[in-house]
Formats: C-alpha cells, sequence, structure tokens
C-alpha cells in the first residue's frame, strides 16, 4: 500500500510539472494546420471548423499571419517564441465532436536570415505545383449564429454548405463565412452558382490553391 500511495505521488508530480511539447517551426515558412485524427481523406463538410486566433509571443499582429482554407489552417510566424491554436469541430446540432491544440516555437531560419515580410508574400502567392480549389461562398459575418442558420437553411435545400472562420486584419475581427464546395472543376461549381441564383441567393465564387 506504502508503494503504490508512492507510485501515485511521484505520477502526479511528474505530470504537473510536464511542459507542452512543441512542434519547431521556423520564421518566414508557411505551415498547413489540421485536425490530426479526425478522418480528414473522407471528411464531410456538414460540420463547423471553429479555429481559434493564433496565440503568439506578442499577441500582436505583426508575430504572425493566418488565413483558414478548406477547413484548414495556414500560419506564418514572424516572430521567435511560442504560438498556440485551439481547433473544435462541431456537428449541425452544435454539438461538439472533437478538439486539439496546436503548439508550436518558432526558431529562426538558418536558410533565409534576411527573409523579409514582402519577399514571403512574393513566395507565398507562387501557385506552382498547386492544385487549385474553387469554391462558392454565400455569406460572411462575424455573427457565427447567423452563419449557422444560413448553413442549416442550405443544408435543408440539398446543397454541401459548411461554415468556417477567418480573422481579419484590417477590421481586427473574426469573421464566419458559409460556403459551398471544393470543386477541382471550375464548370461544375459554375452549374451549382446557377441553381443558387435562380434561388435568389448572392453568390460570390472563388478560387485557392492546395
Amino acid at each position: 500500500m506504502y508503494i503504490l500511495r508512492f507510485l501515485l505521488l511521484f505520477i502526479f508530480i511528474f505530470s504537473c510539472n510536464t511542459e507542452t511539447i512543441r512542434k519547431e517551426i521556423l520564421i518566414g515558412k508557411t505551415i498547413k494546420i489540421e485536425a490530426t485524427n479526425f478522418g480528414s481523406k473522407n471528411l464531410s463538410n456538414n460540420y463547423n471548423f471553429l479555429w481559434s486566433k493564433p496565440i503568439s509571443p506578442n499577441n500582436s499582429m505583426d508575430d504572425v499571419k493566418f488565413s483558414i482554407e478548406n477547413n484548414k489552417m495556414l500560419i506564418t510566424p514572424y516572430s521567435v517564441g511560442n504560438y498556440d491554436i485551439s481547433l473544435t469541430i462541431e456537428n449541425l446540432n452544435n454539438t461538439n465532436l472533437y478538439q486539439e491544440t496546436f503548439s508550436f516555437y518558432a526558431i529562426d531560419n538558418p536558410d533565409s536570415p534576411a527573409l523579409t515580410k514582402p519577399i514571403i508574400n512574393r513566395i507565398e502567392n507562387k501557385a506552382s505545383n498547386k492544385m487549385k480549389i474553387w469554391t462558392i461562398q454565400i455569406m460572411s459575418d462575424p455573427s457565427i449564429e447567423k452563419a449557422k442558420k444560413k448553413q442549416a437553411e442550405l443544408n435543408e435545400k440539398g446543397f454541401d454548405a459548411y461554415t468556417e472562420s477567418i480573422f481579419i486584419e484590417s477590421k481586427n475581427q473574426e469573421y464566419w463565412r458559409v460556403r459551398i464546395g471544393n470543386f477541382t472543376n471550375k464548370q461544375s461549381g459554375s452549374q451549382i452558382v446557377k441553381s443558387l441564383n435562380e434561388l435568389g441567393y448572392e453568390t460570390w465564387f472563388t478560387s485557392f490553391y492546395e
């Protein structure tokens, strides 16, 4: 009994002193973050991916650039230090199905010691060796309740709508956008756009590279 108590005490002390394990990333290098164990290969779009704004070393927008594309977060760190991001995935009934926290430590990039933000932006915009994906945006609003209501409305009409978040730097605010589909063929998306317009929906047919 004494040995058992000692082991339990040791485990408790050890767990309290365990630091967060952080993956090293490089300053100026964009990385893609996605759910680790949520079956992403066969993932349906009928989920809400709720990404948090990255917590950066100085809690400043100068520390990091980030965006959300196709339910994945892209981040580019600009300052040395810790970065933390959390992800919650909900179903259409607003029930939490999955939660995950991502922890990183950004270090100087030895291969590009003089890298500046303008150069980084040119690298990020380079589309070679990437697949172009088309998606239809129906709305973007700072209210998640309005976004989810619109998503449910579209789902009921047979459209494969989903909700994702994006942080607008110029407004310093998180917005929720409702989108339909991820098309590798522009013509396929155009047919859905036509159907939506006939039902009175305003649409924005946009593309990104994956």
